[in-house]
């Protein structure tokens, strides 16, 4: 039976003894990984946006002014649809002063207008699922005596979905061509400290150790420029994560407030640091050590 801790060691020393080279390796394959990962990270709070849009669809119905008297035939068209989950009027005062809480900084830009710029109206949530029916809905009302506008669009959503769609699986090829150039890298650095160690793999051959004996040290090799470079991807996706955040929460309140972001989740990271021990096994079983000991 071979000691694992023998692998370890001797992939250890491998390693430390050609550090220029298994850096750039380690370097490879950490990008290869934080480009994917980045685009991971990108969908994922994407996704979030669209699933949280989903779950509180809305539509906004705008009154013209002096309309209150067509509220009561409103509201019961309004009440007469199953999937309009519940509706709330808001007066055009109301309407300012919840202008004012939400963004204090304009609040002067209101008060140097003398006429109140907003109307009043109803804002409905709607429940998930009913897109077509919400569509058809809202060309009724637009037809309602009292209505000036109704906003529901869900063409940007189609077209997010769609974006997502394309960034994941466009973030997917660029990490498979990078991993692929990052299986050739590594393959080159195990070719290099053989070639280090040349005289001690031909001792080894000559008095009959095993293949695996032999070859172990290097797959730990591989091994662990994997593990570096999937724990130095994941190092720099938290950076530029944590420093992004900062800086939205610092200079755009506003912008923190609507958005809801979020560190990739733990089965991602441990998909990244599988991707780089992947790349690094590979890299290291690609390599022909009995055409290197002929």
């Amino acid at each position: 039976m071979i000691p694992l801790r023998y692998f370890v060691r001797e992939g250890l020393h491998i390693v430390g003894s050609n550090r220029k080279i298994s850096f750039l390796a380690t370097g490879v394959i950490a990008l290869a990984l934080f480009f994917l990962g980045f685009f991971f990270l990108i969908t994922n709070n994407l996704q979030t946006v669209e699933e949280a849009w989903r779950r509180q669809q809305k539509m906004v119905v705008y009154l013209h002014d002096g309309a209150e008297g067509d509220r009561e035939l409103l509201e019961k068209v309004l009440a007469s649809r199953g999937f309009v989950r519940r509706f709330a009027h808001q007066s055009a005062e109301e309407a300012y002063r919840r202008f004012q809480a939400d963004f204090p900084s304009l609040g002067e830009v209101l008060d140097a207008t003398r006429d109140n710029p907003f109307s009043a109206s109803y804002e409905l949530e709607l429940d998930p699922g009913h897109e077509e029916e919400a569509r058809a809905f809202q060309a009724q009302l637009e037809k309602t005596a009292g209505v000036a506008e109704v906003q529901y669009d869900t063409a940007w959503l189609q077209k997010l979905n769609s974006f997502v769609f394309f960034l994941r699986w466009f973030g997917i090829a660029l990490g498979v061509l990078l991993g692929t150039g990052a299986i050739i890298i590594v393959t080159n650095v195990v070719r290099i400290a053989t070639l280090v160690h040349r005289d001690e793999i031909e001792i080894l051959w000559l008095v009959g150790a095993p293949p695996q004996y032999i070859r172990g040290p290097f797959l730990l090799q591989g091994i662990l420029l994997g593990l570096g470079g999937g724990a130095l991807s994941i190092l720099l996706l938290a950076g530029i994560y944590h420093f992004f955040v900062l800086q939205v929460r610092s200079n755009f309140q506003v912008l923190w407030n609507f958005l809801a972001l979020s560190f990739l989740p733990i089965p991602t990271l441990l998909l990244l640091m599988a991707g780089g021990i992947f790349c690094g096994l590979a890299g290291s079983l690609l390599f022909k050590f009995e055409e290197q000991a002929d």
